[in-house]
């Protein structure tokens, strides 16, 4: 494209009118919210959040559906074309030059401008939220279009100021466009959610210039070459708009993988293993259980047997979080038939998985503690491996493991979380802690120190998501936290979509929350751990149910716009050099671990992101939505599907 001049008064312009809309979004990204939280420090008093609804996921998604027909078959007047002219319009403020605008903005694809429309408008339907409250989620859909266009814009001030070429610039605008609706939807998040309060712990972490910067290298590298393998795919196969923006929204995770990867080589050439010493000090054991029968003597087995391994003395305190069953009887047998280990049950209250873990904290005296899950069993290496981090690095305040499913894998589900888990812990968080930037040390094994878990007030309560929080509250004090894959925990997997629903549900609406309590922008950076990893995987979430909504529209667009001509045969090509990335990062960790025959069952990861993606949708349809003026004084019963509110006053 030729260079054209711009004028600089239109340009102040459109910096001034994209300030504002910043300011707007801001607003919410800062946490300016009412008080529906009214508990302190590590207690969160919030209204219960709604029971997931399959039917109210297909009214969304029904609503999504039937606009972006409405909106693929409007013609007078075209609801891209009305886009297109509005950017135009903005950009003759800053390109006195019609003929460069026209040529602009007739390569635009607005195909997430025009699905977040459709977005707004189902959630301002759908969510169980008042008039008022709905009426904001209506305006946040104008303030996306005017950022959207805003953008674009930009965009087309640099193109057409320094004449580069179109080509790129449809797959960059959709890439600008798209986090522009990430950014909107966290806005929307902490403008009409109720959430807890912002963390009350102190920062006492440095600013990890180091860690930092290795980050943002390593996020370049991996733009480039993700960079250069969209460039090859947009050439070769996208030769239609539609493909050019599935292409588009594939590349995030290209750029992912790709970073992660550049970080994982960065840990192998700088990273020594901490081998075991001979020093072997007191270790406490807390287990948090309720109507476990079935699996808490397998557990008490394995920690006795992993006891022996270490040498040292191991104390286990099970808390009985008031079982129905006969928990308690076969943990008591159980425990008397230690031979390595000492143990207790104690009594709790059935008030929740943090309020028994609490009780047992409260038993420990060993500077060193382990959290494990009642459902879980340890391999017999576990304490050797996890201790020495404590002892070699006084920095270290939590120790992760490998995650495994347990054996046999008897379902679709146990394959399915065995793919998830050898990338997440045994590839993602390994390669992420060179920088400290694992997010979440998990709740089913977790090493911590005990002086910093009663300095943050022990595991929050009140909350879903008590293990990212936990995580977050503890490296706020300066501690990092190491992964080791030589640490092998075995977890029970959901072995039914009922359960799978319960449990993804349940992840979404903690992330959210723990996310919440900790934002950057207000809290402090904390660290690579929340600047980066933890806003990336929030935004992630957060563009979750958008991209269902995204998928109702492509789908529609392609069925019903005259121009939509697709040739299946490319279209497939781009899906498949999608997916390729993962699955051969997915193959390679199967055979690292030794678990190749599970390959067999790799074409099942489509259709189990497909209802991780539905079950994320119930979780961001399930929260309460907060008032719009008046604060909420009082937790009260709201709703025919509603749960009896979880809150007591807190003096």
């Amino acid at each position: 494209m030729d260079t054209v001049g711009v004028d600089p008064r239109g340009v102040l312009i459109l910096a001034l009118d994209g300030l504002v809309l910043f300011a707007i979004v801001a607003r919410s990204l800062w946490r300016s919210y009412d008080h529906s939280d009214r508990g302190r420090g590590s207690i969160v008093a919030l209204e219960a959040p709604l029971r997931p609804s399959y039917r109210r996921c297909a009214a969304f998604l029904l609503i999504a559906l039937v606009g972006s027909v409405a909106l693929v078959g409007m013609r007078s007047p075209d609801p891209t074309v009305l886009y297109d002219h509005l950017v135009g319009r903005l950009l003759l403020l800053a390109v006195p030059s019609p003929a460069a605008v026209a040529g602009y903005t007739a390569v635009l694809l607005p195909v997430i401008p025009v699905t977040g429309t459709a977005f707004f408008v189902s959630m301002a339907v759908v969510l169980d939220a008042s008039l008022g409250r709905r009426l904001t989620i209506l305006a946040d859909a104008v303030v996306f279009l005017l950022l959207s266009s805003l953008v674009d814009a930009a965009l087309g001030v640099f193109v057409v100021r320094f004449g580069a070429p179109l080509g790129p610039t449809p797959l960059l605008s959709l890439l600008l466009q798209y986090a522009v609706a990430a950014v909107m939807l966290l806005a929307l998040q902490f403008q009409s959610f109720q959430l807890p309060n912002l963390t009350p712990i102190p920062l006492r972490r440095g600013h990890d210039w180091g860690d930092s910067t290795v980050v943002g290298l390593c996020t370049l590298l991996g733009l480039a070459a993700a960079g250069v393998l969209i460039a090859v795919v947009v050439k070769r196969f996208a030769d239609h708009p539609l493909l050019i923006a599935v292409v588009a929204l594939s590349s995030p995770p290209f750029a992912l993988a790709s970073s992660t990867l550049f970080l994982g080589v960065f840990r192998v050439l700088t990273r020594r293993r901490c081998d075991p010493g001979p020093d072997r000090p007191p270790i406490d054991v807390i287990i948090p259980a309720y109507n476990e029968v079935s699996v808490v003597g397998a557990l008490l087995r394995s920690i006795d047997a992993a006891a022996q391994r270490y040498g040292g003395p191991v104390h286990v305190i099970l808390c009985d979080d008031g079982s129905t069953d006969s928990t308690r009887q076969v943990a008591l047998e159980a425990m008397g038939d230690f031979r390595n280990a000492r143990g207790e049950v104690i009594a709790g209250a059935h008030s929740g998985k943090s309020a028994a873990l609490n009780r047992a904290l409260l038993r420990c005296s060993s500077e060193i503690v382990f959290r494990i899950d009642a459902d879980c069993v340890v391999d017999v290496d576990c304490f050797v491996y996890a201790v020495p981090w404590f002892l070699a690095r006084p920095d270290v305040g939590l120790v992760s493991c490998l995650m495994l499913p347990k054996e046999p894998y008897l379902t679709w589900i146990d394959r399915m979380r065995f793919f998830e888990n050898i990338g997440v812990f045994g590839f993602t968080r390994p390669a992420s802690d060179v920088v400290d930037g694992i997010f979440c040390v998990q709740g089913n094994f977790t090493g911590f120190r005990r002086a910093a878990a009663v300095e943050v007030g022990g595991f929050i309560e009140g909350m879903y998501g008590e293990d990212v929080e936990f995580t977050y509250a503890i490296t706020r004090l300066g501690y990092r936290v190491e992964a080791d894959t030589r640490i092998v925990c075995y977890e029970d997997v959901p072995n039914t979509a009922r359960q799978l629903r319960i449990q993804r549900t349940r992840w979404y609406r903690g992330g959210v929350m723990a996310y919440a309590r900790h934002v950057p922008f207000v809290t402090g950076l904390a660290g690579p751990r929340i600047w980066f990893f933890a806003t990336r995987q929030a935004l992630r979430r957060a563009l979750t149910p958008f991209r269902l909504a995204l998928t109702m529209y492509l789908v529609a667009h392609s069925v019903l716009h005259p121009d939509a001509r697709i040739n299946l045969g490319r279209l497939l090509a781009v899906l498949v050099i999608r997916s390729l990335p993962a699955a051969v990062l997915s193959f390679y960790l199967a055979a690292y671990y030794g678990k190749l025959r599970v390959v067999l069952w790799m074409p099942l990861q489509a259709w189990f992101v497909l209802v991780k993606h539905w079950y994320a949708l119930e979780g961001f349809l399930s929260f309460s939505c907060r008032a719009v003026t008046a604060p909420l004084h009082t937790v009260t019963r709201v709703g025919r599907n509603r749960a009896v509110a979880l809150v007591e006053s807190v003096d």
